[in-house]
């Protein structure tokens, strides 16, 4: 989605991972880090999963908590080896808002770093003539305000508040 936005200067490869848990990424990032050794391998979410080993051989792994942490860590075993990855700091672990931040804390009784969430949007975006298309079917009037929120449907993501406010912004004229 922001790879136009990614220098040059950033490689970028695909490992053509299947559905589900597969053993040809092991292969396929190991060849990568062994060309290619990077100064940090970063994880996000069940990547972890299949970075783990290298993050701790090579001393320079980094993992973002995006969500509830134990919600994130999926079984015994994984919420085993997490915690004790993240308590021995094996694994430097990121969070991106004060709720994963203080999940993050409460499930593994130790600190990460917290670096919030979010982009800036450009001022001067364009939106494409099928865009606006539709946004105008939404609208009521030419001052009518559109609220588009992208997002999986998740507690922390807290639809349920937005389309609260939404109805009140409604209401409210």
């Amino acid at each position: 989605f922001y790879k136009s936005q990614v220098s040059d200067r950033v490689k970028l490869f695909c490992l053509n991972k299947k559905a589900g848990f597969d053993l040809s990424v092991f292969y396929n990032l190991y060849t990568l880090i062994r060309k290619y050794r990077p100064d940090i391998i970063h994880s996000h979410v069940d990547a972890i999963l299949y970075t783990h080993v290298f993050q701790i051989y090579y001393k320079n792994g980094f993992h973002t908590v995006h969500s509830q942490a134990d919600k994130e860590a999926v079984g015994c075993l994984h919420r085993f080896i997490r915690k004790i990855t993240f308590k021995l700091g094996l694994i430097r672990a990121v969070t991106i808002s004060e709720d994963s931040h203080n999940s993050f804390v409460s499930f593994y009784k130790t600190d990460a770093c917290l670096i919030k969430n979010g982009r800036d949007i450009p001022c001067g975006l364009k939106v494409s003539h099928k865009v606006m298309t539709e946004f105008k079917r939404f609208k009521r009037t030419e001052t009518t305000k559109v609220i588009v929120h992208l997002a999986h449907i998740d507690d922390v993501k807290r639809q349920l508040l937005m389309a609260k406010v939404a109805s009140r912004l409604f209401d409210e004229g």
